[in-house]
């Protein structure tokens, strides 16, 4: 998740579904007037940083989340990429802590068979500690963010957590999902994994191309992705969903 990332969304209440496309700035620093040129652009959506793999806070995320926040930008979600040999609730909540009164959509853990991460080789471990991250952000849903999510896939999630790990978590946990196949259909090339095994469910993002070069609203050249989001429903009905801890 190092990069710029386009992000096209199928969002969908009980009536009416439309395409939105959002982006994704990793480590970039983006202003309230790219913000607000992103919107006029049509990209409905925007995921900042707010932890990085070295285990510490991302400033520059924050600043981009109030900034997008600032400009009008109706989605606006936050994502953690923690490092697995520094303690779990620490990195959630100095993050969370940093967010301040800034509120986000939707929160992300993000847990991908990376060097940067530096995941045990025991297994076990690393399911404790996705389960320490996920305990350390549950007090903050309502305050932080609405809802908490995993962004992973079945290549990155097998090799650290295990291919029947599932965290005791339900099937409806938002899942942001990669396959990099070219095709749009928001649940093109679905595996199933871990919590997810009943299909591609319905609260996804998939990030469905190769990374490009691209400057966004003058600002770039980033590395660039493209993503959709499936059957996004009105989470107000579900008030309970992914909130628990485990």
């Amino acid at each position: 998740m190092y990069r710029v990332a386009f992000i096209l969304l199928g969002l969908s209440s009980n009536l009416v579904a439309q395409n939105i496309n959002g982006v994704d700035t990793g480590p970039a620093a983006i202003s309230t007037t790219v913000a607000q040129c992103l919107l006029q652009n049509g990209y409905k959506l925007f995921a900042g940083r707010i932890g990085k793999t070295t285990g510490t806070v991302d400033n520059v995320g924050i600043t981009n989340i109030q900034n997008a926040l600032a400009a009008g930008i109706p989605y606006v979600h936050a994502y953690i990429m923690p490092n697995a040999q520094h303690d779990a609730a620490t990195q959630v909540q100095n993050a969370l802590n940093a967010l301040g009164s800034t509120k986000v959509n939707v929160l992300w853990l993000d847990i991908e068979n990376s060097q940067y991460q530096q995941w045990s080789t025991d297994t076990s471990t690393n399911q404790q500690f996705f389960v320490d991250l996920w305990n350390a952000a549950v007090p903050y849903a309502g305050k932080s963010f609405d809802y908490l999510g995993v962004y992973s896939f079945k290549t990155q999630w097998d090799p650290v957590m295990g291919d029947t790990f599932n965290a005791g978590l339900p099937a409806t946990t938002p899942i942001w999902w990669a396959r990099y196949n070219s095709n749009t259909d928001p649940c093109g090339g679905w595996e199933n994994f871990a919590l997810w095994q009943n299909g591609c469910p319905s609260f996804a993002i998939h990030q469905y191309c190769c990374l490009t070069t691209k400057n966004i609203c003058g600002v770039g050249p980033f590395d660039t992705s493209t993503a959709a989001w499936a059957g996004w429903q009105d989470f107000r009905n579900t008030s309970q969903i992914s909130r628990a801890r485990i």
